[in-house]
């Protein structure tokens, strides 16, 4: 076990340095060669520091020797020479340690991010440049997968017709602070239901998050007010598609009271049209043309609003603005055994757990030209295809126990389940 640790911590090592390598070379040669300080450059700083006035200075040129003179100071720490900076008076970091340095300042402040992992090395150590942080972030596990995602920008205003139109439904956690009835009446939920059209709210007591329960207090709001037209939730594909099932579980098939060769009524002369041959029943009745009328000019005013909040073009051709990748490029960057992250719901995980599920990609698929992804987790194989707008890029900080999983011992699971 000790063995493996240290063949996993020599590999991130080696790939981290690798990375830092490939930026330190991007640079112009005038910043390569001090953009940090390697272990053969700290020792002939040391050695040049050590040197004693009136000795031939045939090893070091003057320019080197007066650029170290300017920034530092040899200090006796436990009866040992140790170059620091003269200004602050603290230590010099290596390159080569800078892995290891990294680290423990970053789990020192319980992985805080890049502003206050560099106040933690300033106040130990010198010569850590920010690049470093930054990459070093970049390939922290922990990090990737808690940090926030931000979230995309409503292309289109949502609008409905009328009352009952539009039902959105929302699960509030109330775990930390639960309602006790009863010793075996608990709740700790609370479904949240609005229309979107008047704004009117219900609110219903859950004893927990199962799609049964939800389906239950729903056909009790259905058979007061009538169900929506569209229902509308955030809470994930699995859950939503569960309560839809459970609804059709608890509402009966549709039953046809005149069977059994009976003539429907629709075709029957009316007592209407009986009694007055003058009035006759349009087919084109004037409520749809209405109804059309204002679906087309909802639509001509979605339309409007969307193109007055667009931001003018121009903006891009801006040298500081950077084109966004396209979903296009990302499906050609993601292939087969990359590591990619699905976001969790909030409903599904506290404040402290992980905002991402890290996941193998097992099997591309390609259907009507829409790319899906089936994917792994360490926990098992989900059922449902994902698209490229449901992942996000890890391959940068894929897991160890997530590399050495063995897929064909895998089931398959829920996304639900793998949170």
């Amino acid at each position: 076990m000790h063995e493996s640790s240290l063949e996993s911590v020599e590999l991130t090592l080696g790939s981290s340095l690798k990375e830092l390598e490939q930026h330190i070379n991007s640079l112009s040669e005038k910043f390569r060669i001090k953009s940090v300080i390697r272990q053969i450059a700290y020792n002939d700083i040391v050695k040049c520091l050590l040197l004693p006035k009136g000795v031939p200075l045939e090893l070091f040129g003057a320019k080197f020797i007066f650029w170290v003179k300017q920034h530092f100071i040899l200090i006796k720490i436990a009866n040992v020479e140790i170059g620091c900076c003269i200004k602050s008076k603290k230590p010099i970091c290596v390159y080569e340690a800078y892995y290891n340095v990294i680290g423990e300042a970053h789990v020192t402040i319980s992985h805080g991010g890049r502003d206050k992992t560099i106040y933690e090395l300033n106040t130990h150590y010198r010569c850590i440049p920010r690049f470093a942080v930054e990459m070093f972030l970049k390939q922290c596990v922990p990090c990737q997968i808690r940090k926030p995602l931000k979230q995309h920008v409503i292309g289109k205003p949502i609008i409905s017709l009328g009352v009952m139109t539009r039902l959105q439904i929302d699960l509030i956690d109330m775990r930390t602070r639960p309602d006790i009835l009863k010793p075996d009446i608990i709740y700790n939920w609370i479904l949240n239901c609005i229309d979107h059209f008047s704004k009117f709210s219900w609110s219903y007591p859950l004893k927990n998050k199962s799609a049964a329960e939800v389906a239950l207090k729903l056909r009790e709001l259905f058979f007061v007010f009538g169900p929506p037209r569209l229902l509308h939730s955030d809470n994930g594909r699995e859950f939503v598609a569960s309560v839809i099932h459970e609804l059709k579980e608890l509402f009966p098939d549709m039953m046809f009271v005149r069977e059994n060769g009976i003539v429907d009524e629709e075709n029957l002369p009316t007592p209407i049209c009986d009694s007055n041959d003058d009035i006759i029943d349009d087919e084109n009745d004037c409520a749809d043309v209405i109804d059309e009328d204002i679906i087309q000019l909802v639509q001509q005013l979605s339309d409007e609003v969307v193109a007055s909040s667009l931001v003018d073009l121009s903006l891009s051709h801006s040298p500081t603005v950077t084109p966004q990748k396209t979903r296009h490029d990302l499906q050609k960057k993601i292939n087969l055994n990359d590591c990619v992250g699905l976001q969790i719901h909030t409903v599904d995980r506290t404040n402290t757990d992980a905002k991402l599920l890290p996941c193998l990609i097992i099997e591309k698929l390609e259907k009507d030209g829409k790319i899906t992804f089936k994917l792994a987790c360490e926990y098992g194989k989900l059922e449902i295809p994902y698209s490229i707008e449901h992942v996000v890029d890890l391959k940068m900080v894929c897991p160890e126990a997530l590399k050495h999983i063995v897929i064909d011992d895998l089931n398959d699971i829920t996304f639900i389940e793998a949170c």
